[in-house]
Formats: structure tokens, C-alpha cells, sequence
């Protein structure tokens, strides 16, 4: 019992930090798009 719990709480923290470097990577993404068109709208 104790086992599973622990490989899932690994999963989950692996898929938490997959999720949050995605999450991070779209938003710089974001940023710098916007920031090209605010260049070129100015």
C-alpha cells in the first residue's frame, strides 16, 4: 500500500512539473508574440 502511494504521488509530482515547465514555456511564448505585435502596431 504504502508503495503504490508513493509511485503515485512520483507520478504526480513528475506531471506537475511537466505541466508547469509547458505552462511556462506557452507563456513566454505568448509574451514575445504579443510583444512583436505591439512593435509593430507602434
Amino acid at each position: 500500500m504504502l508503495k503504490v502511494s508513493s509511485v503515485t504521488l512520483f507520478v504526480q509530482r513528475r506531471f506537475l512539473v511537466s505541466l508547469i515547465r509547458f505552462l511556462r514555456r506557452f507563456v513566454s511564448q505568448v509574451v514575445s508574440v504579443t510583444g512583436a505585435l505591439k512593435l509593430r502596431l507602434i
